[in-house]
């Protein structure tokens, strides 16, 4: 068995909830892997476990960031190798659980830190930093490696060229050992597939919730009041929530603007789990059949191919 086990999933794939029978069966805690869940009072908008939901199961890294604190991948791996390491010490079954692909892959596989600088690609880029923009090269990077540009505001220019070296070092070698490189014992990975047209009928039944009342309305305006950035109103159904507030669009507009965010981000997550099913040794579990009397100790047992 492995030492930690991570489960990744589309939003509104019903990972949450697998992860809590997860942690109920084996004597588990929940440690966050969602790069927006980690922020305090965006809890609403991004879908975030409550409470009550949880059934006595202690989550980690679930709404303890202030959203005036920049968060990365980086900063998660350290909190989480930390927060891991206290829960074996205790004797407890750590339990990730999120949709952030570049999380999952860090925790997997390490960050790319140990690449050198190549001085000579380096010279090239910040010479089209200079030509082209900051917003140029973002949307290179985003081509290159989306979770990777998806972490990283475009303004930031001096991560911005560091993640594009580092994409254009690894590119060629990283095809070269996905098929030799020995996979890792430590974690096991579980991933969430749903049918595309199953998991639209999902995320729109979840956020038509979210934007029902009021909740998610003040969450937004209690936001408004203090100094965020602008990568974290990119947040899926703040950016929307807010020009309706605003007075940019209506609440209907929101929603259907949310929605087809939604699905798009849902539509990349899927692209992720393709792209690193064989190379993590992904274990797939169909979203359809799980329930609250799924027998959660039986998936760890079963292997299936994503179609």
């Amino acid at each position: 068995m492995a030492e930690s086990i991570i489960i990744f999933g589309p939003t509104a794939s019903g990972k949450s909830a697998l992860g809590i029978h997860l942690a109920k069966a084996m004597h588990g805690e929940v440690i966050n892997a969602d790069a927006r869940q980690v922020y305090a009072g965006m809890q609403v908008g991004t879908g975030a476990v409550t409470k009550e939901e949880m059934q006595g199961i202690p989550h980690h890294l679930l709404g303890t960031r202030p959203p005036e604190n920049p968060y990365n991948a980086g900063v998660f791996l350290e909190d989480a190798k930390r927060i891991e390491a206290d829960l074996k010490g205790r004797g407890i079954l750590p339990i990730y659980v999120g949709g952030t692909g570049l999380y999952v892959q860090s925790l997997v596989e390490g960050l790319s830190v140990q690449h050198p600088a190549d001085l000579t690609l380096r010279t090239m880029l910040e010479k089209r930093l200079q030509t082209e923009g900051n917003h140029a090269m973002w949307i290179e990077l985003q081509k290159r490696d989306p979770d990777a540009a998806e972490q990283i505001h475009e303004n930031n220019s001096r991560y911005v060229l560091r993640a594009l070296e580092l994409s254009m070092q690894s590119q060629e070698k990283q095809e070269y050992e996905i098929d030799t490189q020995e996979p890792s014992s430590h974690y096991r990975v579980l991933g969430i597939s749903w049918d595309p047209t199953r998991l639209r009928e999902r995320i729109t039944k979840r956020h038509g919730e979210i934007f029902s009342g009021t909740r998610f309305d003040e969450e937004v305006r209690a936001l408004m009041d203090r100094s965020i950035s602008e990568e974290v109103w990119k947040t899926i159904g703040y950016l929307q929530m807010r020009d309706h507030i605003l007075g940019n669009i209506t609440r209907e507009e929101a929603l259907e603007k949310t929605i087809f965010a939604a699905f798009a981000y849902a539509k990349r997550q899927r692209t992720w789990l393709r792209r690193m099913q064989q190379r993590m040794h992904i274990q797939i579990v169909e979203g359809e059949p799980l329930t609250d009397q799924t027998d959660v100790l039986a998936l760890l047992d079963k292997r299936q191919s994503l179609t």
